[in-house]
């Protein structure tokens, strides 16, 4: 089986239930505990593991899948920045890894390159014109290394149409940080967006920035997404739609139901559970959850890419389903 790469990952969600509250946030969600770290002008990245400053005249790009994705309006220039360890990738051979990319155009020069060492704080950035034979534009690259976190780096990529847009990478490596919180513990999310919460597993992070609840899971082998969504029965029948989205999973399947309206009480919730086997790798795990004397229900959708099934994951899965609770 082919490795998945999240940088090019395109997850079909078919789940769209988007609810809109004024619900006040949990004094213990990662939203707020982020939210006394930022500065007056700071935004936190997707998974809250990074800050920094907007550029002027920049928005979130909600058509991308990293760390932090930010647009121009008119989408003349494009930034995406992460946070990487070393272990796994040097700075030295992330810009190796950029730069090979350059093979596959007409021509490419570098503008200019220099490393900077102050306050802590080392960035090395790269300035590259490239050509594609129709157009041309500017690649930028750039790490930056912060002294009290030494395994780790931030990485950013851009291009803009003009070199002018070089201003915009020096406004991010001038002024990104880590915060305080980390992907490798547990975290419980409790969106505005939303009249849930949901405690998410260490080491599982965002991936659709419209959807509040939309997360994935990566090792070397498997990847795991999963989503959950809320409703109200006032508007629409939650048994309904989940036999309606189950019923559309075994038209496109090409193998069988293994787990079929599976229903489990716990607490003041009610679980209903299907398990539909899509192909070869692919497993999809329904979950439709009801709240004991409340119009509000919950649906959700795991994904699971493996070769091995979906036993590694479950357990995290039932954990995930289990923490959904109404504000």
């Amino acid at each position: 089986m082919k490795k998945p790469v999240i940088a090019i990952i395109i997850l079909e969600i078919l789940l769209v239930i988007v609810t809109f509250t004024n619900s006040k946030l949990n004094p213990q969600s990662i939203e707020t505990l982020v939210e006394k770290e930022l500065g007056k002008n700071q935004v936190a990245s997707v998974n809250y593991i990074l800050k920094y400053e907007m550029p002027e005249g920049y928005e979130i790009a909600t058509n991308l899948y990293g760390e932090v994705d930010i647009t121009t309006k008119d989408s003349s220039s494009v930034f995406s920045m992460d946070s990487l360890k070393k272990e796994m990738l040097t700075p030295e051979d992330f810009f190796a890894q950029q730069e090979q990319v350059f093979q596959y155009v007409s021509g490419y020069e570098l503008v200019s390159e220099n490393t900077v060492e102050e306050n802590g704080k080392k960035y090395t950035k790269k300035v590259y014109k490239v050509s594609t034979g129709l157009t041309s534009f500017y690649a930028f690259f750039a790490t930056i290394e912060l002294k009290n976190n030494p395994d780790e780096y931030i990485a950013i990529i851009g291009n803009g149409s003009e070199l002018s847009y070089e201003k915009d990478l020096d406004t991010l490596i001038s002024t990104v940080d880590y915060t305080k919180q980390k992907v490798d513990k547990k975290r419980l999310f409790s969106s505005n967006l939303e009249k849930i919460s949901v405690t998410m597993p260490a080491s599982w992070k965002r991936l659709e920035k419209i959807l509040p609840y939309s997360f994935y899971k990566q090792d070397e082998n498997n990847v795991a997404y999963f989503i959950a969504s809320s409703g109200d029965k006032e508007e629409q029948d939650p048994k309904e739609y989940f036999k309606m989205t189950k019923e559309y999973l075994n038209d496109v399947s090409e193998e069988n139901v293994i787990v079929d309206d599976q229903v489990e009480k716990i607490a003041n919730k009610t679980i209903t559970t299907s398990i539909i086997k899509i192909d070869e790798y692919t497993t999809v795990i329904l979950n439709l959850i009801e709240f004991k004397g409340s119009d509000i229900f919950v649906l959700t959708r795991s994904d699971i890419v493996s070769e091995s099934g979906i036993d590694y994951i479950k357990p995290e899965i039932d954990e995930i389903i289990k923490s959904i609770k109404l504000k």
